[in-house]
């Protein structure tokens, strides 16, 4: 039986899931929920993660409801081709620039996404300048980190795509949308287009973004808006 990936569109975490079992062309079954539709507080659903977040995967009578732990697992699974490094020295690397993305940029990144994108949940931007201004000022280091590390490179840890690239990716991608929106724009937060301020991490979006199967996870709504 085929894997079974929970989740919703335009999630990071559940994106860097699905690159992923596309990478590796493992069969599973999607399971695409709507969060407002009240389909994340079904009884079915709260049985695989109490929390009703998003992804979760269910591998027979195993289910992991973190994204960094999916990962982890999937490499166990299918160890081709090799997603967290082939000698101890990348493995460290992956893991730290994966750490560093979970500990140092998605929070900043989220008081940003929030207001412009999903307004109905945290407030507008008016309500929320100060604090995204703040965060805007927390995510540009870590965007120059980026840059820096991809710099005359295509992946950022080694000569091949790793974890990390799947990891990394899909929150740059929903920075980008958040600070391109129409209402962001009067907060002057620094950010130009992201791939004409960093032309790495540019170039590196496109490489991810012309993978096999790259398509098949691209977030639906985010389709349906374009």
């Amino acid at each position: 039986m085929a894997m079974e990936i929970y989740w919703i569109s335009g999630s990071p975490y559940a994106w860097s899931v699905l690159l992923t079992l596309e990478l590796k062309k493992l069969d599973y079954t999607s399971r695409l929920l709507v969060e407002s539709e009240g389909q994340l507080k079904t009884p079915e659903f709260l049985a695989l993660n109490p929390r009703g977040l998003v992804p979760v995967m269910r591998d027979g009578d195993v289910v992991l409801p973190e994204s960094l732990a999916f990962l982890a697992y999937i490499e166990a699974k299918a160890p081709d081709p090799p997603m967290f490094g082939q000698s101890a020295t990348q493995t460290g690397r992956i893991w730290e620039f994966m750490l560093a993305c979970h500990n140092y940029l998605i929070s900043p990144v989220d008081r940003i996404v929030g207001p412009s994108l999903e307004s109905h949940i945290y407030g507008g931007v008016d309500e929320n300048a100060d604090g995204m201004r703040q965060a805007a000022k927390i995510v540009k280091p870590e965007l120059d980190h980026l840059e820096a590390a991809l710099a005359g490179r295509d992946w950022l840890v080694g000569p091949e795509l790793t974890a990390v690239d799947m990891v990394v990716f899909p929150f740059i991608l929903l920075f980008k949308r958040a600070v391109a929106h129409k209402s962001v724009a009067p907060l002057d937060l620094g950010f130009g287009p992201i791939s004409e301020q960093y032309p790495a991490i540019g170039a590196w979006k496109e490489r991810i973004a012309g993978l096999d199967g790259f398509e098949k996870t691209y977030p639906p709504h985010w389709r349906e808006a374009a």
